[in-house]
């Protein structure tokens, strides 16, 4: 079998020039091992977070404030609701939804996560109930019930999408979405 040396000057050109010689000498083709169904021995936790700037309002004249220096939505005296997609792999379940929230009295939040069927537009709640009874005006967590437990995630029927009514005054702090998964591919 016969030997290669090879003997080219350090630095970037040095190292892409013996990489190319390298290529060449195997037969000029790069080779990555990978598998199209790499699987997982064990379940992973995965978490989707929701940042107050990545929804959009769902009124054109709702009166609300995104503050960036606190990672907030501020509903200035009237109810608003915002909302925005959400883009979990193929074959996760969801497993959790935590919100964080601030309710003054009388200003009781809502929230969706919901799944559209692409084919006919049928939209699912997959919460239990998104209502959050909470009159203390100061940040809290809420961690929301989801229907049938874990929910699979079928991108190839299904978009899904999160949404949140604050009432008068109400302020959205951000949210979290925990799933599962035991495949790297989406």
């Amino acid at each position: 079998m016969p030997t290669f040396t090879v003997s080219i000057p350090g630095g970037r050109i040095g190292n892409f020039l013996a990489g190319a010689v390298v290529a060449s000498v195997i037969g000029g083709t790069a080779v990555a091992i990978t598998s199209p169904d790499f699987t997982y021995s064990t379940t992973k936790t995965g978490y989707y977070s929701i940042h107050p700037m990545a929804l959009a309002s769902a009124d054109n004249v709702a009166q609300y404030t995104n503050i960036y220096t606190t990672s907030s939505l501020f509903a200035v005296n009237v109810g608003v609701c915002h909302s925005t997609g959400v883009n979990l792999p193929q074959g996760s379940r969801i497993t959790q939804l935590a919100v964080w929230y601030q309710s003054p009295a009388g200003s009781d939040p809502t929230v969706y996560l919901q799944r559209t069927t692409l084919a006919d537009g049928n939209t699912s709640s997959l919460l239990t109930s998104g209502s959050i009874a909470d009159d203390s005006n100061t940040r809290k967590l809420a961690v929301l019930p989801l229907v049938g437990g874990a929910s699979v995630v079928s991108n190839t029927g299904f978009a899904y999408g999160f949404g949140i009514c604050l009432g008068s005054n109400g302020t959205f702090r951000g949210a979290r979405i925990a799933y599962t998964y035991t495949s790297a591919g989406d």
